[in-house]
């Protein structure tokens, strides 16, 4: 589910880089590139990077809570 709910991300990201006509984080990485806009498009990337960050830690949370009672997750 960790390495799931980042790979998603990314996924959906390449998705909108091939070909969305709505306003997404690749179509507008897409068209900045296009405009060789390095600020937006290094700005997409810190975005996705936070978001990808967000999804895994959000997850390892929820892990922690679900499986206590497992001995990986004992101190």
């Amino acid at each position: 589910m960790k390495i799931a709910s980042t790979l998603a991300l990314i996924g959906a990201i390449v998705a909108e880089f091939f070909g969305s006509p709505t306003l997404g984080m690749g179509f507008r990485i897409n068209a900045s590139i296009g405009q060789l806009a390095l600020d937006m498009i290094w700005a997409e990337i810190v975005v996705a990077a936070i978001a990808g960050s967000a999804f895994y830690g959000l997850v390892v949370m929820i892990e922690k809570r679900v499986t206590f009672w497992h001995p990986s997750q004992r101190r």
